[in-house]
């Protein structure tokens, strides 16, 4: 088939996101399309505090005020040894199958203590797409087959919150780079001066420009807008049910590795690559972990001689992927 002749179709019709002659693309193409799918499900609740007294609440704002009591209700709810066993074996059935997140759910199982509550989350693992799924779709029996662990995260966010709240900082200045449906950002503009309430835990960056790289990462979809959100929190006035948390120090080891390709020095870079992948799937961002992989095996056979037995490091850990 040649891809050319079908050119034309892209432009017509909004739904199509590419044409592909070439198995390996089409099949990444879908994957890239499933994975920002899963981030834009509603995203975002509104609440017209304005009209609460002039008339009932409207669906939205029911489900804004929902959101509100979530966390108080989870957090009150049991975290005892039956709780952790419905949630592995819930995530068992849902990921049958799946090598590489059945590995990490027997680790969870085997290792996981409350403090590592955060770490886990931060992974992008089976926890972290499981715990985001039920808050966006506010599957209430989901949401309660993993008290077990929201419980435990809200407790180690509100300890992170504190040192927060106990340091000289007046303002926090954060940001976060995403792409949304035209849909909702039009929502967004039409709900200026309202609440405003995320569907579920919100990750930012301190850094600018780190944020805008994640807005302005291409896409084939063109009903999509690349979306930047600057958040300032006058910290001191902040009412204290409101938590928000520096997570920062769970990706010092990523950033250092990455810090190591930029300036490598005398430094292996191929292995710097590969251990960035490693911690790449440790956090369960399996397409990124062979983005590396792939760069550090490419290095290794330029080498002169081909590094052979190294590779083998890499080329296992692409099966763990695959």
């Amino acid at each position: 088939m040649k891809q050319g002749k079908y050119g034309y179709l892209l432009n017509q019709y909004s739904i199509i996101i590419g044409i592909y002659t070439n198995l390996d693309d089409l099949c990444n193409s879908i994957k890239e399309q499933i994975v920002l799918v899963s981030k834009q499900i509603q995203t975002f609740s509104f609440f017209a505090q304005h009209e609460r007294l002039t008339k009932d609440l409207s669906k939205e704002s029911a489900q804004f005020l929902w959101l509100q009591v979530f966390n108080y209700v989870i957090a009150r709810l049991p975290r005892n040894q039956q709780a952790k066993e419905q949630m592995i074996q819930m995530c068992k059935e849902y990921y049958r199958g799946n090598r590489t997140e059945i590995k990490l759910i027997e680790e969870f199982e085997q290792h996981y203590k409350a403090e590592d509550a955060i770490r886990w989350y931060s992974k992008q693992s089976f926890i972290y797409k499981l715990v985001n799924k039920a808050l966006r779709t506010e599957d209430i029996e989901l949401l309660y087959k993993f008290r077990f662990f929201i419980g435990d995260l809200s407790e180690s966010l509100q300890c992170q919150h504190k040192n927060i709240v106990e340091s000289e900082e007046q303002i926090l200045n954060v940001y976060r780079g995403t792409t949304l449906d035209r849909e909702e950002v039009q929502k967004l503009k039409q709900n200026k001066e309202k609440l405003i309430s995320t569907n579920g835990y919100l990750s930012t960056s301190r850094d600018r420009s780190l944020a805008l790289s994640f807005a302005l990462k291409p896409t084939k979809r063109i009903d999509v807008v690349s979306t930047l959100f600057h958040i300032q929190c006058h910290i001191k006035e902040m009412d204290e049910n409101i938590i928000f948390a520096d997570i920062s120090e769970y990706d010092k080891s990523q950033n250092y590795f990455q810090q190591l390709v930029t300036d490598p020095n005398d430094e292996d870079q191929a292995w710097i690559e590969y251990n960035i992948g490693r911690a790449l799937l440790c956090k369960g961002e399996l397409y990124r972990a062979r983005e590396y992989y792939d760069r550090a095996y490419d290095r290794m056979m330029k080498n002169k001689p081909a590094r052979i037995k190294d590779s083998a490091h890499v080329l296992s850990d692409i099966g763990d992927i695959l």
